[in-house]
């Protein structure tokens, strides 16, 4: 591959896994509802395992099949759910200013806000999360 496409290839894999993470996350709260919700197992609770299971699942493809680091797993993993926590108490600044003080709808101020999410989340792992580990292959794509 060349020098060009090889300074890339994290991206494109960033991308592509977080469909990945984002289809495993849209399917996780309706699952644990659907298991737990009949044992009357609050859906707040459930959406709160959700979070965490999602995090846990986003950290682990994106260390292993995005970023490729070795090691370091408690600090990275600390990083790396920093960073949603970030996200989601910015969420709750900017979607209400969006909306209220904006005027946009609420459909189109969250795909806003996910836009920029993706956009710093790239850039956040790539440049926070992960940077100061080695990578598990240095074989070119």
């Amino acid at each position: 591959m060349s020098r060009f496409g090889s300074l890339f290839a994290p991206l494109r894999r960033f991308l592509v896994v977080g469909l990945f993470n984002t289809a495993f996350g849209l399917a996780t709260f309706p699952a644990l509802y659907w298991l737990f919700q009949p044992m009357g197992v609050s859906y707040l609770w459930l959406m709160t395992a959700a979070q965490v299971i999602n995090v846990t699942f986003s950290f682990v493809t994106n260390k292993l099949l995005v970023f490729r680091t070795k090691g370091g797993v408690r600090a990275e993993y600390a990083k790396f759910a920093s960073y949603h926590l970030l996200v989601y108490l910015g969420s709750l600044v900017i979607l209400p200013t969006l909306v209220e003080r904006v005027g946009l709808t609420p459909v189109v101020a969250q795909t806003s806000y996910a836009l920029v999410v993706i956009a710093t989340s790239y850039l956040w792992h790539s440049q926070i999360t992960f940077r100061s580990r080695r990578p598990l292959s240095t074989k070119p794509e």
